[in-house]
């Protein structure tokens, strides 16, 4: 299992929820003399906020997988430092390394699982995401959190 890992996911996930409430406070509290009087919010218009508030979970989903795509990369590098890792890798490239170096039992198990597809959702998720796709079912922040931790669970500790 590997704690460090999921941790850093875990931070993801912390600041994400500091960010929604915050955001949730703000627009709770746009008319009132405190947060309208504030000069840390002139210029910002109230539709700026809902925008904000409307996005803010596709932007730390997009963060999330980056972080995970972060993680693989330098378990890789620190745990398997004869794996050549490509200088830009793809994020599938770097699952698949990553499972490789699992017993073949388990790394049967993680090429042909539900949760590999799980991760692979995400990933196409995240894609959508980024290159302005549609089509693609959208994943709630907390169910990509819980696949990616149940992923990670699977690799060793860093080194």
């Amino acid at each position: 299992m590997s704690g460090p890992y999921i941790q850093r996911l875990r931070g993801i996930r912390d600041e994400y929820e500091v960010a929604r409430q915050s955001l949730a406070y703000v627009n709770q509290n746009w008319d009132g003399k405190s947060l309208f009087n504030s000069a840390f919010f002139q210029g910002i218009e109230e539709k700026t906020v809902n925008t904000a508030i409307q996005n803010i979970e596709v932007t730390y989903f997009v963060r999330l997988f980056a972080e995970f795509e972060g993680i693989l990369k330098d378990h890789l590098q620190t745990n398997h430092p004869a794996v050549k890792v490509p200088a830009k890798p793809k994020v599938d490239d770097l699952i698949a390394l990553a499972v490789k170096q699992k017993p073949l039992k388990v790394a049967s198990e993680l090429r042909k699982s539900e949760l590999r597809k799980k991760v692979d959702d995400i990933r196409n998720y995240r894609n959508a995401i980024a290159h302005l796709s549609y089509g693609v079912v959208p994943i709630p922040f907390n169910d990509a959190l819980s696949a990616l931790n149940r992923f990670l669970a699977k690799l060793s500790d860093p080194l």
